[in-house]
C-alpha cells in the first residue's frame, strides 16, 4: 500500500533532483534549529509570513539527511534568488540535538543565523512521550517513569559524556527524554562553532502567549522590518501523559541546577525558571 505522503515525498525528491542538475537553489540565511517538541514549526510558519522570507520548496529538506545526497541537492530545496532580494530559511527541530550538526553546518555556511525555541524541560519530555504514543503506541519505549528514573541515574553529573557519544546515547533507557531537554549542553556545543551574536533564543511559552512580539523580535534579529502576522496555534497534545509527582520534582530540581548555565549561554532567562 502506497501512502499519499510517500507519493508527495517522491515527487519532491524528483523536483529537487531536476533543480539540482539545473544548478538552481540557494543557501539558507537562517535556520530554526529546535528544540524538539517546542514549537519550531509553528514559529517558522509565522516567521515565513514576511514578504522578504522564503522557506523550502519541499516540506522538510533536512541538511543532515542520511541519504548521502550532495549539498547541491540540499540547496536545490530552496528558491533561487536571482535578482530578487529575500532571506531563505530552513527549519528542523532535530538540528539542535544532533551533536555533529554545528560542525557540518559551519563548513557549509559559517555566516548562518540561528533561532532556537526552548520549552519547559519537563513539559518537553511529556510532549515527546505523547508524540511517541501517537505514532508508535504505548509499548514502544516501555514505562515512562522507569525510563526517566534509569536515564536520570545514568546521566548523573556528566550529561556531556552521553551527548557526545552516540554509541552510549543509543543505549540510554527510553528515547533520551532528559538529554533532549538538556539545553545548556546542546547550546554550548553550537557556541563552540558559531559566535553568540548569530543566535536568537525564544521562550516557547512567550511564543504561545504573545506571538506578535516574539516574531517581531525574530524579524529584528534577521534585520527585517516589523510585520503584522497571523498567529498559528501551538497544537497541544491530545494524549494525556503524566509522571510520578515525586519523580517530576526530582527532574525539575535537576534541570534547575543548570539554570544559571543556560541563562549565561543564551543571555536571557526563561518563564519556567520562575516556578
Amino acid at each position: 500500500m502506497i501512502f499519499l505522503y510517500e507519493i508527495e515525498e517522491y515527487l519532491a525528491n524528483l523536483r529537487a533532483g531536476i533543480r539540482c542538475r539545473l544548478g538552481r537553489g540557494s543557501k539558507p540565511d537562517f535556520m530554526v534549529i529546535g528544540a524538539e517538541r517546542s514549537g519550531s514549526r509553528s514559529l517558522f510558519g509565522m516567521i515565513n509570513q514576511h514578504s522578504e522570507i522564503r522557506g523550502a520548496i519541499s516540506s522538510s529538506p533536512y541538511f543532515l539527511s542520511d541519504n548521502h545526497r550532495p549539498l547541491e541537492w540540499y540547496q536545490a530545496q530552496f528558491p533561487t534568488r536571482g535578482e530578487q532580494n529575500f532571506l531563505v530559511g530552513d527549519c528542523h527541530q532535530s538540528y539542535l540535538f544532533y551533536s555533529l550538526a554545528p560542525r557540518l553546518i559551519r563548513n557549509f555556511n559559517p555566516h548562518l543565523k540561528f533561532i532556537a525555541v526552548l520549552r519547559d524541560p519537563v513539559e518537553r519530555v511529556l510532549s515527546q512521550r505523547a508524540m511517541e504514543i501517537t505514532i508508535h503506541g504505548k509499548t514502544q519505549f516501555g514505562d515512562l517513569n522507569r525510563s526517566i528514573e534509569q536515564e536520570f541515574k545514568s546521566l548523573g553529573k556528566f550529561p556531556e559524556y552521553h551527548f557526545f557519544n552516540p554509541a552510549i546515547r543509543t543505549r540510554n533507557p527510553g528515547n533520551n527524554y532528559l538529554l533532549r531537554s538538556h539545553y545548556s549542553v546542546q547550546i554550548k556545543n553550537w557556541l563552540n562553532f558559531f559566535p553568540a551574536q548569530q543566535f536568537h533564543f525564544v521562550d516557547s511559552q512567550e511564543l504561545k502567549n504573545d506571538p506578535q512580539t516574539v516574531i517581531e523580535g525574530c524579524y529584528r534579529f534577521l534585520g527585517l522590518s516589523p510585520k503584522l502576522i497571523q498567529p498559528l496555534n501551538l497544537r497541544p497534545s491530545t494524549v494525556p501523559v503524566e509522571i510520578d509527582p515525586t519523580l517530576r520534582q526530582e527532574v525539575c530540581s535537576y534541570f534547575k541546577s543548570y539554570d544559571s548555565r543556560l541563562n549565561e549561554l543564551t543571555g536571557r532567562s526563561f518563564s519556567w525558571q520562575a516556578h
